[in-house]
C-alpha cells in the first residue's frame, strides 16, 4: 500500500476508535447506570422503610434495578438515616429469582457512617458502599440491592424516593424473618427506598481493535517516510 493512502486510512482508524471508545468524552469512567433520587440527587427525608436488626420486626428490605447497559459495577449510593444503635448497616447485591431476591453476588462496604433520623422531622443522607470484587452487570438483568441490619439494637430507615412512590426499574421486596434468603414479600406499587447504582463502562472489544490498527498504520507509515 501507498504511504499517500496509508495516512488517511491509519487516521481514519485511529479517530473512529477512539471516538467508538469515547463517544460523548462523559461515557468513560463512573456513571450512573440507575438512580430513582429526585433532580440534585435529592430523596424524601421524612419518610422511609425500617431495617430492623430485632428491636421490633427483624425486617430486610430489598429494591430491585435494571440497567440498559452492560458496565462493572462501581459502587451504590443510599438514602439512609440512623434511628437506634449503630450507624452502619450491610448491603448485599442478589440476583433475581422470579421476580424475588436470589443467590448474593457480592456484599458491598460501606463509606463513612449513616446520618441520623429522628421522628417527625426525619433526616438521613446518601451513604456510599463500594466492592471489593465488582460484578459485571448485564444490560436486561434484573437486580436487587438487600439492606441487612445484623446487630439486635440498630434500627436504620432507608428514605424513600424522591416522589414516594414504586418509580421505575423494578420491585420492592421485604421480609420479617431477619435473613438474606426470605422468604419475601413483594410489592410492585409500593414507594421505594432511594437509591443510585454506579458503573464503569468498558470500550468493546472493536474499539481497541480500530485503535490498534490505526495506531499500527501510523507506525508503519513514519517508518516508510524514513
Amino acid at each position: 500500500m501507498k504511504t499517500s493512502l496509508l495516512l488517511p486510512i491509519s487516521c481514519f482508524s485511529l479517530c473512529l476508535g477512539v471516538s467508538v471508545m469515547n463517544p460523548a468524552s462523559a461515557r468513560a469512567g463512573t456513571i450512573a447506570i440507575y438512580s430513582n433520587l429526585g433532580a440534585g440527587q435529592s430523596f424524601n427525608t421524612a419518610q422511609g422503610w425500617e431495617i430492623d436488626g430485632g428491636i421490633a420486626t427483624d425486617q430486610v428490605i430489598a429494591n430491585a434495578f435494571m440497567t440498559s447497559i452492560t458496565a462493572t459495577l462501581s459502587g451504590v449510593q443510599l438514602a439512609l438515616g440512623s434511628i437506634v444503635g449503630l450507624d452502619t448497616m450491610d448491603v448485599y447485591l442478589e440476583s433475581d429469582s422470579g421476580g424475588a431476591p436470589g443467590l448474593i453476588v457480592t456484599q458491598l462496604i460501606q463509606q463513612g457512617s449513616i446520618a441520623a433520623f429522628t421522628s417527625p422531622s426525619g433526616g438521613g443522607g446518601l451513604v456510599t458502599y463500594t466492592c471489593a470484587a465488582c460484578p459485571r452487570l448485564v444490560a436486561g438483568t434484573p437486580y436487587w440491592l438487600v439492606a441487612f441490619e445484623s446487630d439486635p439494637t440498630t434500627l436504620i430507615e432507608w428514605n424513600w424516593n424522591s416522589t414516594g412512590d414504586a418509580g421505575t426499574g423494578g420491585n420492592f421486596a421485604y421480609n420479617n424473618s431477619g435473613g438474606l434468603s426470605g422468604p419475601w414479600s413483594e410489592d410492585t406499587g409500593d414507594a421505594r427506598g432511594a437509591f443510585e447504582v454506579d458503573a464503569v463502562t468498558v470500550p468493546e472489544p472493536g474499539a481497541w481493535w480500530l485503535l490498534a490498527s490505526g495506531l499500527a498504520g501510523v507506525a508503519l507509515m513514519l517508518r516508510h517516510l524514513r
